[in-house]
């Protein structure tokens, strides 16, 4: 992997008047007037993406919702004695939900995505592009009260589109397949729910099973199992605190049908989130992905993460 830097199509223009886009797009959803509820925007990258902190657990009053989330997280693969392979993966988020009759839900989610792959020869590869779309639904199945409290739960589905561009280097050459911004393939994932509530508290456990098709460079990504439960309190009327556990079961990686045996593997996260509302229309969320079990080096570990998220709804 040699030094080369990215963006599409091709250079910085293009790069500025993306981030200037995302700059807009947090200002409009800032100034936008102030609708009577708000939920926090779903955010979470290995668990549960519909899940929502202030305790309406996808399914809330608002029509329609708007979220801008800044997300990271870093990567490595290899043997830190002996050099390490470093992915960073930064990405804008902006999410538009419909809460439809019956308890469905849908968000379509457009992502920017800043990619960092530093090899273990000291190379470089940097790009900045859309990534590719998320459209997830949600359906509630059962609702009724229990002696614990309020009971929901449901399927939800989802499915990614290749809208990512395939980037080439400043030479024309085309990005390491770590690098690009999307996957260059379909995905879909789908599973079940269930929430409960009760006053101040609340709690939700979900399953998914994720997959996808061949993408760019005979790369197959694996299926992955993702399972998340997460216990949640409400903090006076504006505010709330989450402490969750996001775990995933993963196959390896193919690329050209040959699995990669640094990959897949099993990982477990402890993400605690803080949410404040600003306004009665809308809020800000903090949150993080703490690894409390990663794999062994040499093979691929996710050391942590972050999210920041502005939401707001009518």
């Amino acid at each position: 992997m040699t030094p080369s830097c990215a963006s599409a199509p091709s250079n910085r223009n293009s790069r500025r008047k993306t981030w200037l886009f995302a700059l807009t797009a947090a200002v409009v959803v800032t100034l936008l007037p102030q609708p009577r509820f708000a939920g926090a925007c779903p955010a979470c990258r290995c668990g549960d993406p519909s899940w929502m902190l202030d305790g309406t657990g996808g399914a809330t009053s608002a029509t329609w919702t708007a979220g801008l989330v800044l997300l990271g997280n870093r990567t490595t693969q290899g043997l830190e004695s002996s050099g390490q392979a470093v992915e960073r993966d930064r990405r804008a988020s902006l999410l538009i939900g419909r809460s439809l009759s019956r308890g469905i839900n849908i968000t379509l989610t457009s992502h920017y995505v800043q990619r960092i792959v530093d090899d273990v020869s000291g190379g470089r590869i940097s790009t900045f592009a859309f990534g590719d779309l998320d459209l997830r639904g949600q359906l509630r199945l059962l609702r009724a009260t229990t002696p614990l409290g309020l009971a929901t739960a449901g399927v939800s589905a989802g499915v990614g589109i290749p809208t990512g561009p395939r980037l080439r280097d400043d030479q024309n050459a085309i990005v390491d397949v770590d690098a690009q911004p999307g996957l260059g393939a379909w995905s879909g994932v789908g599973g079940a729910w269930a929430d409960l509530r009760s006053g101040h508290w609340g709690g939700r456990a979900s399953l998914q099973l994720r997959g996808s098709t061949t993408g760019w460079e005979q790369h197959q990504p694996p299926r992955t199992l993702l399972y998340s439960a997460s216990l949640r309190r409400r903090i006076g009327r504006g505010s709330g605190l989450q402490l969750g556990l996001d775990g995933r079961s993963s196959a390896h990686d193919r690329y050209d049908g040959v699995p990669d045996p640094l990959s897949g593997g099993d990982a477990l996260f402890f993400t605690p989130h803080f949410s404040q509302m600003i306004t009665p229309g809308m809020g800000v969320q903090l949150g993080a992905q703490i690894p409390l079990r990663i794999e062994q080096e040499p093979r691929a570990r996710e050391t942590g993460g972050f999210e920041f998220g502005i939401h707001w709804g009518i």
